[in-house]
């Protein structure tokens, strides 16, 4: 989005008309209160203004409780309909089974630690505190929403209430200091009070209102969000501005409402270490923790609400770096989500909890860009629209409107783009990203769709934390994760508690044993090696790994080139020396039965049933309903066709789910045998080929890629009917017509008359780069600032100087040739 956007013009709303102006003021406009929201309260509006002075308050409340509630949608139509049953169930629940004592509030969330130490026992205890509240939240929305069978209860209000005066005496106030996890009661805990108190908020006596505001400030005093370090950034710095915000509403205090909104700005500039977002789209939680998918939607959800809540206020959200903010849309969040799915490989540790996959941390950021989309120009609200639309469409495994425990707001949100005759489906647009600064590659094409995942100095081999993701450990060691149209389903259900932690797709592992949790917690363990990255166009990209695994003395050169329809695979120098048998994972797919997708090996059927294993030495080999592979240079496939068991509690120790669920898998392995030295691989992924199409790619594979080094010094590739080179210099290096003087990933197309070289620095440690390509070049038409010298002729000569601080980011020269 260009910096410039402007926001559209809402027409005004006379009741809660303050002069809407600004960067956000027409965000909110369109998520004013209807006669059906209204009703559904037991205090009407005209209620809650106890005085002028208070008005503005008064207002922002109802407005915050739009936010929570959701506007527009029949209380009688589906889905909102059960959804609105369900949550009247759920509450009766709660307050038939709460039985306040010392320590809890429910019997099962007993929150009495003996030894608040903050060790894994202490987490837990404070995690079931902001359980507790959350209990209350539903209890309140079931008091407040239509159609629960509940709406309006005496019972029900005063249940809230209580619980809300036993949770503020008994554990979350000023009279007890925090323990355990610091995230419960500055952020949880916080939230789910502030909400639930603004949302009862007619019903409360003054001092009642001081008490709960003055709880959460205890928790939250200004200086938690003065600097923009530690835990105050990113996700987590827009979640305390958000309970800042609500515990000033709830005390109508105008300077904690000051700091919220000012204290929000930091998030939206471009970081260049630690949390947050980067100029490449980038987003960086905990430090080290690529995290778009899970903090992302947290941050894009936070964001969205105070936006809405405070424009056309005194409060308002405009900075002048707001812009880059609604940028992330298209270069973060867009890239990485297909068909309504959201990428594993950017959402951390929330790939270990059962009641999550990619597709429900998707629908938060479908409904959160339905959301922003309300407040920025038309052109590019059209945009946005039509590609959530056509996300949501095309989402047939978890559809967002099915969702069971999606928000009545979210659904709203949702509902009203689908029922839009006005916003046509977008299809999914073909990109391709590097991600320099969280070393990842997102690659989309309309049939299928591929992300990588890397580690560096920069970025951990995984996240575990708070009992969770307990055997991520090789998610980083060059994963690709690889979807189609049909295969939508492959990672959701039960694929992370029984899929093989030592084999998937596309990494080189060491089979020594790791412990659960291996490493330090929160992302805290990474590899010394900085060479990582790529560079691309856009279109293609070509992306290096040096490897260095985890607890391990396992080492290997990756590379990858990602095209229009396959991705190349390379892998060289790959030695260790800890007596474990290595092995490079080309495929570990989850298959439906035995009896359907048929694994063949250059036209033969092998292993088709589970438990059966062959080793055999192939130049093709294809996976029914899934895709193919080729092996340009032959290679000896172990593959073999597995049922695997395991449990949610095996890599999620904080889920009560102990329930053995069993999967099929069918692998393709290459073994480099015990304390390899100096081993490697080729080959190529064809998703969502056929067999006919991989055997032929077969045939011509020497004609279409011509595999020129796949060493240690320099990996490279040229494809001749896309006129097209890519190279991964690991050093000094020359290979055929092109030469560097170091480290460098190297992309060159040639288009008619017209070359475009892509370059990047992936170790961020070059000052000087001599990259020489044996091709007569007439002259230089586009060039970047680092282009310091360059000479044309029979030859072309580019020297690069200040690579190093150029972040990993692609250097593009366009010559004419």
């Amino acid at each position: 989005m260009d910096s410039s956007m402007k926001l559209k013009a809402i027409p005004m709303d006379r009741r809660l008309f303050l002069g809407l102006a600004g960067t956000s003021a027409a965000i909110g406009a369109s998520l004013l209160l209807d006669s059906r929201s209204v009703a559904a309260w037991t205090v009407p509006p005209s209620a809650v203004t106890d005085s002028a002075a208070n008005a503005t308050f008064a207002m922002l409340r109802i407005r915050w409780r739009d936010l929570n509630l959701g506007v527009g949608f029949d209380p009688t139509a589906a889905p909102f309909q059960a959804k609105l049953l369900s949550l009247g169930t759920q509450a009766l629940s709660f307050m038939n089974t709460m039985a306040p004592a010392r320590g809890s509030l429910w019997p099962t969330l007993s929150y009495l630690d003996p030894e608040p130490d903050g060790d894994a026992e202490s987490i837990a205890f404070t995690a079931k505190i902001t359980s507790s509240f959350q209990r209350l939240w539903t209890m309140a929305e079931a008091w407040a929403q239509p159609g629960t069978g509940h709406t309006g209860s005496q019972t029900l209000l005063d249940a809230v209430i209580a619980g809300l005066d036993h949770l503020t005496s008994d554990a979350y106030s000023p009279a007890h200091p925090r323990f355990g996890n610091w995230w419960d009661f500055q952020i949880g805990a916080a939230r789910a009070l502030g909400d639930t108190a603004t949302l009862v908020f007619e019903h409360l006596s003054s001092a009642r209102r001081a008490h709960y505001a003055a709880c959460i400030d205890f928790y939250l005093p200004d200086p938690v969000v003065s600097s923009y370090t530690g835990l105050s950034t990113g996700a987590n710095r827009v979640d305390l501005c958000r309970a800042i915000a609500i515990s000033a509403l709830l005390s109508e205090n105008s300077a904690r409402l000051s700091l919220a909104s000012a204290a929000l700005s930091p998030v939206f500039d471009h970081v260049t270490t630690g949390d947050g977002y980067y100029a490449d789209g980038s987003f960086i939680q905990h430090d080290t923790v690529p995290y778009i998918g899970s903090y992302g939607a947290v941050l894009s959800d936070g964001v969205g609400r105070l936006l809405a809540l405070l424009h056309g206020t005194e409060w308002e959200i405009a900075p002048p770096n707001l812009p880059k903010f609604f940028d992330a849309v298209d270069k973060a969040v867009a890239p990485l989500l297909y068909n309504g799915f959201m990428m594993d490989s950017v959402s951390g540790r929330s790939i270990a909890r059962p009641a999550t996959s990619g597709f429900v941390r998707a629908h938060s950021h479908l409904a959160s860009i339905a959301l922003i989309a309300k407040g920025v120009e038309s052109a590019t609200a059209e945009r946005w629209r039509s590609m959530v639309k056509g996300w949501l469409l095309r989402n047939a495994v978890e559809p967002a409107m099915g969702y069971s425990a999606a928000t009545t707001v979210r659904l709203a949100y949702l509902d009203e783009l689908l029922r839009g005759t006005d916003v046509p489906p977008a299809p999914e647009r073909a990109e391709s990203r590097v991600f320099a600064q969280m070393d990842r590659v997102a690659h989309k094409r309309v049939d299928w769709a591929a992300a990588l995942s890397m580690a560096s100095a920069r970025t951990c081999y995984y996240e575990y934390g708070n009992g969770e993701n307990l055997r991520g450990w090789n998610t980083s060691n060059g994963w690709i994760q690889w979807l189609t149209p049909n295969t939508m389903d492959q990672y959701t259900g039960n694929f992370w508690p029984t899929v093989d932690p030592y084999h998937h797709t596309g990494t080189t592992t060491s089979l020594k044993p790791l412990n659960d949790g291996e490493g330090v917690a929160w992302g805290r363990t990474a590899p010394d090696t900085p060479w990582v990255g790529g560079a691309g166009d856009g279109s293609l990209s070509i992306a290096g790994q040096y490897l260095k695994a985890i607890s391990s003395t396992l080492e290997a050169r990756k590379s990858w080139i990602f095209l229009d329809d396959r991705v190349i695979c390379l892998g060289a120098g790959i030695t260790a020396s800890d007596a474990a048998a290595i092995h490079t994972t080309i495929e570990n797919r989850r298959v439906r039965a035995s009896s359907d997708n048929t694994l063949t090996l250059d036209g033969v059927t092998s292993v088709p049933r589970p438990g059966d294993s062959a080793t055999v030495t192939a130049t093709w080999a294809h996976l029914s309903d899934h895709g193919g592979y080729v092996f340009p240079s032959g290679e000896t496939v172990h593959a073999s066709r597995q049922t695997r068991s395991g449990r949610w509690r095996d890599i999620n120790s904080s889920t009560s789910n102990t329930q053995t669920v069993s999967e099929t898998y069918v692998t393709m392995t290459i073994d480099h045998g015990v304390n390899p030295g100096d081993q490697g691989y080729s080959y190529v992924m064809l998703p969502g080929a056929s067999s006919e199409q991989t055997r032929r790619a077969a045939a011509c594979i020497h004609g279409t890629v011509q595999i020129l080094s796949n060493t240690a010094s320099v990996q490279a590739v040229h494809l001749p009917r896309l006129k097209t080179t890519a190279a991964n210099f690991w050093q000094s290096a020359t290979v055929k017509d092109l030469s560097s003087s170091g480290p460098a990933s190297v992309l060159i197309r040639v288009s008619g008359t017209e070359a475009t070289i892509c370059v990047s620095d992936p170790t961020r440690t070059t000052g000087r780069l001599v990259l020489t390509w044996e091709r007569a070049v007439n002259a230089v038409l586009e060039q970047p600032d680092t282009l310091s010298a360059v000479t044309t002729g029979e030859r072309l000569r580019m020297e690069f100087e200040g690579l190093a601080g150029t972040q990993g980011a692609t250097q593009v020269v366009r010559v004419s040739i």
